[in-house]
């Protein structure tokens, strides 16, 4: 109903204004037409200052352009209102008319608008920046790009995956970066013929590879009885840029010391005792 009456009432000014227009004469539009000139010097020198305000800023990049458009929109506005109260003409009728408009291309663009609104939450916010990997609702990669409607991943397999931020704002995310170090945890498995000491000790010095940090310090832990073997968990920390080179070293550095060591790594088996 409230839209109806929207669009009557501009109608309604519509058709005052084309009356305005027939009756406009040179006296009337001279002084409106000075005033638009000056207007638009001035919203080229206002947005120019704006942009070096905002560009020495600590506002996130991405904002800027988004910053521009608003800014200068505004200006741009306000002129158009002191252009028609020049020329005599009710503003009452360009705000009516720039309702409708406004309505109209809001309807048209909501989905557009959400991803816009989740976008600046994630430039405010800064749950994670160009270069972090993460973990979006189950998608994971390292950021490419933060943008106005979409972030950009690109996943391990090189796959780039096009999010759009209103789903990023209403989604859980896991920053593996924001730290600058990152835990791997290793589940191992030995025989019961095996001492655990000797496991544990086995384990920790499988960690001594290039990129394992001393702390915080490798841990070693018995973390459960099979049917068939003992299972260990092995945790160390390493720097993000490097965590993947480090996590496959201390993979093969475990068989390597476990054979140097005569601890057997078993697999799933079944022991047959006969009895006679």
């Amino acid at each position: 109903m409230t839209i109806l009456t929207t669009v009557a009432d501009a109608e309604q000014q519509a058709s005052s204004f084309s009356n305005f227009i027939k009756g406009l004469t040179w006296e009337k539009a001279l002084p409106a037409l000075i005033v638009l000139v000056v207007s638009l010097i001035l919203i080229k020198v206002l947005t120019s200052l704006f942009d070096k305000a905002i560009g020495r800023s600590k506002i996130e990049k991405t904002l800027h352009p988004l910053l521009h458009t608003v800014f200068k929109a505004l200006l741009t506005t306000i002129a158009l209102l002191i252009v028609t109260g020049t020329l005599g003409l009710d503003v009452s009728v360009l705000v009516a008319i720039l309702s409708v408009i406004s309505l109209a291309i809001s309807l048209a663009v909501q989905g557009t608008l959400s991803n816009v609104v989740g976008g600046l939450v994630i430039l405010t916010s800064h749950p994670f920046r160009v270069g972090d990997y993460i973990d979006l609702a189950g998608t994971a990669g390292t950021v490419q790009r933060i943008g106005l409607t979409y972030t950009d991943l690109r996943t391990p397999g090189n796959q780039d995956v096009h999010v759009p931020n209103s789903q990023v704002s209403g989604s859980t995310v896991t920053n593996f970066t924001a730290a600058g170090t990152r835990r791997m945890e290793l589940t191992i498995s030995a025989s019961y013929d095996d001492a655990v000491e000797a496991v544990k000790a086995a384990l920790l010095e499988s960690c001594q590879v290039p990129g394992v940090l001393e702390a915080p310090a490798p841990e070693a832990h018995l973390s459960g009885y099979g049917d068939s073997a003992i299972s260990y968990i092995l945790r160390a920390w390493a720097p993000v840029d490097v965590y993947w080179e480090v996590y496959y070293a201390v993979l093969e550095n475990v068989k390597a010391v476990f054979d140097a060591r005569g601890i057997t790594m078993t697999y799933p088996h079944v022991n047959v005792h006969m009895q006679q």
